[in-house]
């Protein structure tokens, strides 16, 4: 019995046991299955062109194939630059040329040019001068160059010429009608010290000749022009000396644009001091006596010196 009972048990181990049942299609698609969707009838869009207001459709875009991209080749080995490609360093761009005026070296100043133009006044101190002016003024002008050389530290010493012209008229006793005319040429002594740049102070010393020239017309009357009319003319040659003494302005070469190199600068000066003449005879001569030479009366003499003054301009060179 036992051995019996040992079969049977073993006989069920060995026997297969059954594979559970799978589920079929059939018995999935009820659960699984989507909702039908039903289909709808699209109705196919209006040309453009026949639409109301509208134009033609457009010419359809041609199409463009797509650029195939090469991929890199990342395995190769990078080629190693040309020596003459190395890449330079970047540098700023060079600045544009400024174009400046030629700077001169300063230059000391070791002799100076002047012309010159003057003017002034003589007040004469004799009462006679008056039948010749109706004031005591003889007006002066003048024109002249001088030049001067640096002595030591700030002096200067130097000379020049000049050129005046001295003028009056007057009217006396409504019956006389006379002038005064002086042409003179003069020399000239000069020294200057300059107290700083554009300021020098100045004495002079002036000596010549003067050409004095006088008319006087004398009438008897209105009413007898013609036949009491007289004209004469009074000549002579004066020796002429002027000292005088003032300040000099001028521009600086600080101030000029060529700085300490200037060559030329300009400025004006004025100087006051004492002029003497010697005496001037008159003796009219009369000329319209038909070439008959006829001398007039000796009317005396005339001092023609007193204070002067004078201011004028100049340009220097130096």
């Amino acid at each position: 019995m036992i051995a019996v009972g040992s079969i049977v048990f073993v006989s069920l181990l060995a026997a297969p046991s059954e594979p559970e049942p799978t589920p079929t299609p059939s018995a999935v698609a009820p659960a699984l299955a989507p909702t039908p969707i039903e289909p709808v009838a699209v109705e196919p869009a209006t040309p453009r062109s026949k639409l109301p207001g509208r134009g033609p459709d457009p010419a359809p875009t041609p199409a463009v194939a797509p650029v195939e991209s090469t991929p890199a080749a990342f395995d190769e080995a990078p080629l190693a630059p040309s020596p003459s490609r190395e890449a330079e360093p970047a540098t700023a761009p060079a600045p544009a040329p400024v174009h400046r005026r030629r700077q001169r070296p300063p230059r000391a100043i070791r002799w100076r040019v002047d012309p010159f133009l003057d003017l002034g006044t003589m007040r004469t101190t004799d009462p006679g001068y008056r039948a010749l002016d109706d004031g005591p003024n003889l007006v002066q002008f003048g024109a002249g160059i001088r030049v001067d050389a640096r002595v030591r530290g700030p002096l200067f010493l130097g000379g020049g010429v000049r050129y005046g012209l001295g003028r009056g008229s007057g009217y006396a006793y409504q019956s006389l009608s006379t002038d005064i005319t002086m042409h003179e040429p003069r020399a000239l002594l000069r020294a200057s010290v300059v107290l700083l740049e554009g300021l020098d102070v100045v004495a002079q010393l002036e000596g010549g000749a003067a050409f004095a020239r006088s008319y006087l017309d004398a009438w008897a009357d209105s009413e007898s022009w013609e036949s009491s009319y007289s004209s004469g003319v009074a000549r002579g040659v004066l020796g002429v000396f002027d000292a005088k003494a003032g300040l000099s302005l001028y521009l600086p070469k600080q101030w000029l644009a060529a700085r300490g190199a200037a060559r030329v600068t300009a400025g004006f000066e004025f100087l006051l001091g004492y002029g003497y003449r010697s005496n001037f005879h008159l003796r009219p001569v009369r000329d319209d006596a038909d070439g008959i030479r006829v001398v007039g009366a000796d009317l005396g003499s005339v001092a023609v010196r007193g204070l002067v003054w004078s201011t004028g301009l100049f340009v220097r060179f130096m």
